[in-house]
Formats: C-alpha cells, structure tokens, sequence
C-alpha cells in the first residue's frame, strides 16, 4: 500500500513518481494535500484498486503528466478531475476498470494539447458533448475500448487542430458517421472508429 504520511510531502512540486511497482489496496485521500505538483504525478502500472480519492481534484497545479493507468481502479471518474484546468498534456486514465459516464466537467481541461486518455475501461453512456471544448487538442484523444453509445457528438469536429491519434474504436456507437469530422483535416495519421 502507499504510506498515507507521503501525503506529508507538502512541498513537492514535480516527479511524484511511485509508477511499475506492485502497489496495492486503494490511493490514500491524503495524496491531495501534495497541491504544490506541477507535473509528474505517476501511480501508473501498480495493481492500485477501488475508486480514484475525489481529493486528487485538489492538485489543482498540475500542468501535465498525471498518470493513473493500467491499475484496478474501478467506480466513476470523479467529477473533481475538471478542476486540474491547468493541465496541457498527458491525462492518463487508460487501462482500468472505470464505469458510468465520462464527467462533463473533464471538458473544463481546455488546455489539453496531447495525450487525453481514457482507454481500455468500462466507460459507458455517451461521449460528452463538453470534450469538444478540448480544441487544443493536436494528438492522441484516445478512448477506444469501453462501452460507449449512441451517436459520436458532432463538437467533436470542433477538434481542428488534432494531427495524429484520433482513436475511438470497440465501442458501440450508432447513428452515422458526423460529417463535421471532416473538420478534422489536419489528421494524417490514426483516424479510427467504429460503428455498430
């Protein structure tokens, strides 16, 4: 388990890095008090479980590489996640056990530019309408492989600057294809989804 009294390292600003290890049980609530972190906050690929602590919303500083992928995190995403505004890459939720609904509030990330992660969950219902706010986004808006449905929303064409890894493929949308991702026409590599 991670020790909760590393919740004590209040004046850490970057490379909170605990990631590949054979970390167990669930993330300590007291993680939220490191609210100096900039960047590098790193629990991925640990045997992490239950639900992401709604106080990791506090890190309110970060502005990139917060990665919590390939764990056994499981519930929803919390909403708390949409106050990390200042966060402009790397937003790695992929290779979990999440379910429900994407919250809206992950479309306050406006300055996303690169690597939006939800991949390989459970996430179901449909996409938000709010990640098309994301329109910074220039590579690897990544939610392949969950359980989402209906149609594919059409402010996702609002994402006119993605260049590479527009990736929504295995889910279980209907309807038809929007034709306002037409608007997507800087992509030259990596423009997959499918339909049911």
């Amino acid at each position: 388990a991670i020790p909760t009294q590393l919740g004590l390292l209040r004046q850490m600003s970057s490379y909170f890095y605990l990631s590949s290890n054979l970390l167990s049980l669930k993330i300590p609530t007291q993680l939220g008090q490191l609210r100096q972190m900039g960047s590098a906050f790193w629990l991925g690929s640990n045997s992490l479980s239950l639900a992401i602590p709604t106080q990791l919303g506090q890190l309110s500083q970060m502005g990139f590489d917060f990665r919590l992928y390939a764990n056994l995190l499981s519930s929803t995403i919390p909403t708390e996640l949409g106050n990390l505004v200042q966060m402009s890459s790397l937003f790695s939720l992929r290779s979990n056990s999440f379910s429900m609904a994407i919250p809206t509030e992950l479309g306050r990330l406006v300055q996303m530019s690169s690597i939006f992660t939800l991949g390989s969950n459970l996430l179901s219902s449909a996409i938000p309408t709010q990640l098309g706010q994301l329109d910074r986004m220039s590579s690897d808006f990544v939610l392949y492989s969950n359980m989402f449905s209906g149609a594919i929303p059409t402010q996702l064409g609002q994402l006119v600057q993605m260049s590479s890894g527009f990736v929504l493929f295995s889910n279980s949308f209907s309807g038809a294809i929007p034709t306002q991702l037409g608007q997507l026409n800087q992509l030259s590599y990596d423009f997959s989804l499918a339909l049911l």
